[in-house]
């Protein structure tokens, strides 16, 4: 069972005392008992406690909502609440603020249990994904791999730096153009037919096709393009590209053709088109300087 340090927030002298003999005998350490909610931020930002049990009702005029808004501005301490008031309107106030838990009172053991057990696991699995989002972004800022997220209709969201560069597109130039605006070329068949096939598939899509940049210059490249699922639906498709580099670059040079897993297509030139709000892809990726794999080279 995992332990924690733990305050208690509770205005009854007799139900805080007999919170802090049912926590210490379940092995936890209590940090502190208030009963305001000043008080309670107070000791947040003092103790730093691993996990607040919060009573809803307390004295003075704010009450324990009030308390837990203003903690979970500058800290993600999980906050669990408890109150002898049960009613929808409480509980639906109570869960504005997201809590990790809710108990009853008179708090019986085993719901002690299962309500800290709970909060604790689900605060230490948002941690690891908070870390692999934070080591993600940094994996996407940094590498040479051209990395961009679009609508499954092809408008572009985002590029990481590599793309943005090796285009020529500021971000905000970036979000107003559609992704067969940056495919070289003659026509527009293979664009489509991809992203209908990438948004339908598990798995990733492989393409070979050569991006028009800004200024004219043709980037053959190789990758994959992948899908993210929202509530059922496919809400974002996230390419990723590697530079081909061809030892005899005049080979590359007029090329007018873009394979689409395996299917050889035209692709086209840019044209001027519409929109999408930038966010951030999240993939596995080489390093900056080091290739997609032995096949994009």
């Amino acid at each position: 069972m995992l332990k924690a340090t733990i305050l208690i927030v509770e205005d009854e002298a007799l139900i805080a005392e007999d919170l802090r003999e049912q926590l210490e005998q379940l092995g936890h350490t209590v940090v502190g008992v208030v009963d305001t909610a000043d008080e309670a931020i107070a000791a947040t930002r003092q103790k730093s406690p691993g996990l607040v049990l919060m009573d809803i009702r307390l004295r003075g005029g704010a009450d324990g909502v009030d308390a837990a808004t203003m903690i979970s501005e500058w800290s993600d301490v999980p906050i669990i609440y408890m109150t002898a008031h049960s009613d929808a309107d409480t509980v639906a106030r109570a869960m504005l603020v997201q809590p990790y838990g809710y108990v009853v009172k008179p708090v019986r053991d085993s719901d002690l249990v299962t309500a800290i057990q709970t909060a604790l696991l689900r605060h230490a699995a948002e941690a690891r994904l908070r870390a692999f989002e934070t080591e993600a972004r940094r994996i996407v800022e940094n590498t040479a791999d051209l990395v961009l997220q679009i609508l499954p209709d092809g408008r572009m969201m985002s590029s990481n730096p590599a793309g943005r560069t090796a285009l020529g597109y500021s971000p905000s130039q970036l979000c107003r153009l559609n992704f067969r605006q940056l495919v070289a070329d003659s026509h527009g068949e293979a664009v489509p037919q991809l992203l209908s096939r990438a948004a339908e598939v598990d798995g990733d899509t492989q393409l070979q096709l050569t991006l028009a940049a800004r200024d004219g210059r043709r980037i053959p490249v190789k990758g994959v393009v992948g899908r993210r699922q929202l509530g059922g639906r496919v809400d974002r498709l996230w390419v990723v590209l590697h530079p081909i580099i061809d030892a005899n670059p005049a080979s590359t040079q007029g090329s007018n053709q873009a394979s689409v897993g395996g299917e050889v297509q035209p692709a086209f030139l840019p044209t001027e088109d519409a929109i999408g709000p930038p966010v951030t892809a999240a993939c596995c990726l080489q390093p900056a300087g080091r290739g997609w794999n032995s096949a994009a080279r």
